[in-house]
This record gives structure tokens, sequence and C-alpha cells, in this order.
């Protein structure tokens, strides 16, 4: 399962999967299966809290799959994710 996930850049603003649920009306096990379905999120170890990528929530929110696949493919610096992530700004 966690082989499926991306790395994650450095910096990169992350909440927990309690503070997304809140922020999106979803269930924690929802946000949970977003992590794992889009690779969104981290789980540092086996049993421990995950936490997640504002930023690519806010792409999942936006239906945006464009960006997605940026983000996901790793292009940080891709003109289309610029407005996910300066909003952590």
């Amino acid at each position: 399962m966690l082989d499926r996930l991306i790395d994650l850049s450095v910096g990169e603003k992350m909440i927990t999967v309690t503070e997304a649920a809140i922020a999106l009306g979803k269930s924690p096990d929802t946000i949970r299966r977003y992590a794992i379905k889009y690779g969104i999120g981290r789980q540092l170890e086996k049993n421990a809290s995950w936490s997640v990528s504002l930023a690519a929530l806010r792409i999942i929110y936006a239906k945006d799959s464009a960006a997605l696949a940026a983000y996901r493919s790793g292009e940080r610096e891709h003109p289309r994710l610029g407005v996910y992530f300066d909003a952590d700004t």
C-alpha cells in the first residue's frame, strides 16, 4: 500500500486527516481513502496517523485531473499547480 504513495516534497503543507475531514465536510475514512487512492498522503509507519497534502486536497476538491496528474508526477513547478500551492502562503 505505502509503495503506491509518491514522495511528498519537503516543505509541502501537510494536515491531519481530522483537519482535512472537517475542512471538506467528509469523514476521516474518506480522507484516508483519498490519501491511498490518489497518493496524496503519508503514514510514516504502520498504525501511525495519516497526514495529507493540503494542496492535493484542493486539487481533488476542484476535480482538476490535469493538475492531479502533474502533482502525482512530481511536477511541483507546473503552471497548473501554482494556484493550489499559492493558497498556503
